[in-house]
């Protein structure tokens, strides 16, 4: 079972690859949740307990280019760089030693799985898979045993960056290259919604609900 935005409004969605259903939630709950897929985040607990009775009505086909982000308006997003070895590598970098380096994506620049990406002209454009980690419980100081109890579901997401721009600046600054219309895309456009997330150990964050971490922390 999955939620996604589909046409702009939160549905569940069932079946198999290609065969998916999708059941609007606010009419599937008589009004009890919002259409907005944001909003429900900020009832996460409550969503997910009227979810495992799975009393939906209305089903439709979901058309793979009505997805919009899983997340679409998060009050925070982060990124977490250099967070796995070959590409700190690749980038010239020594893996960090201590914390990794945590930038932030403006929710503004964060899409759906389609549409086109407009850059600057004379960039330098590069682009990396990310897991996008959503978080659906407000956190503060959560220490790591604790950190996946926090965890709505996660999503496949892109991140897309305009290098020059990254480090015009000295010393340079990432989130201007990393925040450009549309260079964060959610693809395909759901967060698989599990109860017991499943550790990883390459991963950042979009919040309040998403976490747009790579693993969907971006690499920098």
């Amino acid at each position: 079972m999955r939620v996604a935005n589909l046409d702009g409004r939160l549905v569940i969605v069932t079946g198999e690859a290609g065969h998916e259903i999708g059941y609007d939630v606010e009419k599937s709950s008589g009004g009890q949740f919002s259409a907005d897929p944001q909003a429900v985040y900020d009832v996460w607990g409550a969503f997910t307990a009227w979810a495992a009775e799975g009393q939906f009505t209305d089903g439709t086909p979901v058309r793979p280019e009505a997805l919009g982000s899983p997340a679409p308006a998060p009050r925070q997003a982060f990124g977490i760089g250099l967070n796995y070895r070959e590409h700190a590598a690749e980038a010239g970098f020594d893996a960090p030693a201590g914390e990794p380096p945590v930038f932030t994506k403006f929710p503004s620049c964060i899409t759906g799985p389609r549409g086109d990406i407009e850059m600057p002209p004379g960039g330098n454009v590069d682009w990396e898979v990310e897991l996008v980690v959503i978080i659906g419980r407000r956190a503060h100081r959560v220490g790591a045993d604790e950190a996946l109890d926090y965890v709505a579901g996660y999503a496949v997401g892109q991140d897309v960056s305009e290098r020059k721009l990254q480090v015009a600046a000295q010393p340079p600054q990432f989130s201007m290259g990393k925040s450009l219309p549309a260079s964060a895309r959610s693809a395909p456009g759901w967060s698989p919604w599990t109860r017991s997330p499943t550790r990883t150990t390459s991963s950042s964050a979009a919040r309040s609900t998403a976490r747009w971490s790579s693993s969907a922390g971006p690499a920098s």
